[in-house]
């Protein structure tokens, strides 16, 4: 028994260290944004987040043999590194603004995920959509039921070495169930998130308009822009734009786009459509191959996450190019977009196989 209860304490144990120093730099971040400029100018504030930023960095190099946590901790801390540079960094050096956030803001930031905050010096208000925290429940319990069913009839049978000997096409079938799986458990943390969130912070009610759902039935997606853009999960959507769009489309609209003159005008303005939203998916396959670096090392191939999310830009250029001249149906775009990443997913799914998590 005493065994038992040591076994059971030590991770716990382990895990409170661990998120102890993996919180230390969010707490020091916040505490530079927040100073007034009085007291440390943004010029301090920017070196200083330095060293935090670099902290922050390599702290999930591995955590412990748990792949979820491993994996949780690595994507908040990129997102946090690739945020805080836009922030210290990228924002004030293209916008000519002063580093400083008030608490209320840094609060809205971290909650921005899962809760968009009202804007505080916003006049207008709108219009809201109460419901009860139990209201999300069963849907929650509908997916949870769906991969529960997925697991014991079919996931659990397959080993790694089973799914890397199956043949091409039912190898492509079963990276296809995979990602499936994986949706299936975004949108249970994502609906138990909001439940617990919810009856516990807002007293058992909440604002549709406020708390959002990660994804918005991403199998109805009729175009890779649409399952992108709009019905994959939005998390990091933000960053990526602040990080990597709007740089890289001010960088085209004031320094490349004019040296083609008036007679190349379309070549800048498809430059300044094209180079941003490669951007935005590079940083997303950067992003992406730090999380596999990090969580399954052993499995990392170097560029197949990146790879896959280049694809998907070569993917979307494509389809609107041909879509523009073509009033195709919404089955058949439905079908183009399952098509295509069907036979893309290998690349990003592959090394979450190897590591076999289930």
């Amino acid at each position: 028994m005493i065994l038992l209860i040591r076994m059971s304490i030590k991770p716990i144990l382990h895990l409170i260290l661990y998120l102890s120093i993996f919180l230390l730099p969010f707490f020091l971040l916040s505490f530079l944004l927040s100073a007034p400029l009085t007291s440390i100018s943004s010029t301090k504030k920017c070196v200083l987040s330095i060293p935090n930023i670099i902290f922050l960095f390599f702290i999930p190099i591995k955590y412990s043999n748990n792949f979820l946590l491993d994996c949780l901790f690595s994507s908040i801390a990129i997102a946090s590194c690739l945020r805080y540079i836009d922030i210290f960094f990228l924002n004030p050096f293209f916008n000519k603004t002063d580093i400083y956030m008030s608490t209320y803001q840094i609060k809205a930031e971290v909650l921005k995920p899962i809760r968009r905050l009202p804007d505080p010096h916003e006049k207008t208000t709108n219009i809201k959509n109460v419901v009860t925290s139990y209201h999300i429940l069963p849907s929650a319990i509908i997916f949870l039921l769906l991969y529960l069913i997925a697991y014991y009839y079919f996931l659990q049978f397959f080993t790694n070495d089973i799914a890397f000997s199956l043949p091409r096409y039912q190898f492509l079938l079963f990276c296809f169930f995979c990602t499936i799986i994986i949706y299936l458990c975004m949108e249970i943390g994502n609906r138990f998130l909001i439940f617990f969130a919810t009856l516990i912070l807002c007293g058992g009610e909440y604002d549709r308009n406020e708390w959002h759902l990660f994804f918005k039935n991403p199998w109805m997606s009729t175009s890779l822009t649409d399952f992108w853009s709009i019905r994959w999960h939005q998390i990091f959507r933000e960053i990526f734009v602040l990080f990597a769009y709007y740089p890289l489309k001010r960088l085209i609209s004031n320094k490349i786009k004019p040296l083609f003159g008036k007679d190349y005008q379309k070549i800048g303005i498809m430059l300044e459509k094209i180079i941003p939203t490669i951007g935005v998916f590079f940083i997303s396959g950067i992003m992406h191959e730090y999380i596999v670096w990090t969580s399954m090392y052993q499995f990392w191939k170097p560029g197949e996450q990146l790879l896959f999310f280049i694809l998907q830009a070569v993917g979307m250029f494509f389809e609107k190019l041909i879509f523009s001249f073509l009033s195709l149906p919404k089955w058949l775009g439905w079908l183009w977009t399952l098509m295509y990443l069907y036979f893309t997913l290998p690349l990003f799914i592959s090394p979450y196989i190897k590591q076999q998590p289930w």
